[in-house]
């Protein structure tokens, strides 16, 4: 895809009106009629779905697009928090609990939960609270067209100073490489210091990128990593994984020159011998 069309369709997601897309997740046919009749004169609301049980709502919200979810928390065999275990976080909608005991509040919010109300659902209380629930979901989507432009202007920079040659013939500018790596965090762009990263993994089309407070996976290439990564901080100790030599603690050799790394949290990473000279290298110049 190129700058025109990702471009564009940012530019179409910012103008284009606010809708959502609601659905109703309860046992009682009363509740859910309730509900309804207090969106059904909503112009902002597109669409009203509705499921009787927490399976069709598990069913529902892992094959259709949804926005806001009135979600009942007791009902029979999977309750509303079930529901929501089966969810990765980008399935995850807006959530309004609805309870008919005030002492799910806390577990609710625990749950990510924008608001929970209390049945019988009295109406102004459910118009303050759909308010905040759409105003959560408007935010959601300006930190998804955020995510978006920083993941293009990461990968396609609106200027690349070209590298000069050294007196010792090394091409490599010290500005080519990465400071900081834009990053999803449950539909947040996360900015992070490229210096605060441990070690990176491949985990088939991504990238495991480790910090001390966080993992995170960014869809990216090793040999990219590797090529936009500062080689005096980051080294490549197997074709998988990439460390920062400021982290490694020591090295365990094995046989057939194989061995691991140390880190100083503890954890034990394997290198290969195609790397091993590298590695001890760059150790070196470290003290």
């Amino acid at each position: 895809m190129d700058s025109t069309t990702i471009l564009s369709r940012v530019a179409e997601a910012v103008a284009t009106p606010n809708r959502y897309n609601v659905l109703l997740v309860d046992d009682e046919d009363l509740a859910r009629q309730n509900i309804r009749l207090m969106l059904q004169d909503d112009r902002e609301i597109a669409s009203i779905s509705e499921c009787v049980n927490g399976f069709e709502a598990v069913e529902f919200l892992h094959t259709t697009p949804t926005d806001i979810v009135f979600l009942d928390i007791q009902m029979p065999k999977m309750n509303g928090f079930d529901v929501l275990q089966t969810l990765e976080p980008s399935q995850i909608p807006v959530v309004v609990f609805i309870t008919a005991f005030d002492r799910y509040a806390l577990k609710a919010f625990d749950s990510s939960a924008v608001d929970y109300l209390l049945k019988p659902v009295e109406e102004e209380r459910f118009f303050q609270t759909l308010e905040r629930a759409k105003k959560m979901r408007r935010q959601q989507k300006i930190d998804n067209i955020t995510t978006r432009l920083l993941e293009f202007l990461n990968e396609n920079p609106l200027y690349t100073q070209q590298p000069t040659e050294s007196e010792s013939g090394d091409t490599h500018n010290a500005n080519e490489y990465w400071e900081h790596i834009t990053l999803n965090s449950r539909g947040r762009a996360v900015v992070v210091k490229t210096q605060d990263i441990d070690w990176i993994e491949a985990d088939t089309y991504y990238a495991e990128i480790h910090t001390k407070q966080k993992t995170y996976l960014l869809r990216e290439r090793m040999h990219i990593l590797e090529m936009r990564l500062d080689p005096t901080i980051f080294l490549r100790i197997h074709r998988s994984i990439i460390v920062n030599v400021n982290v490694i603690q020591e090295l365990q050799h094995f046989t057939h020159s194989d061995g691991v790394v140390v880190l100083t949290d503890g954890t034990k990473l394997k290198f290969t011998r195609t790397y091993k000279s590298r590695l001890q290298a760059a150790l070196n110049l470290r003290h």
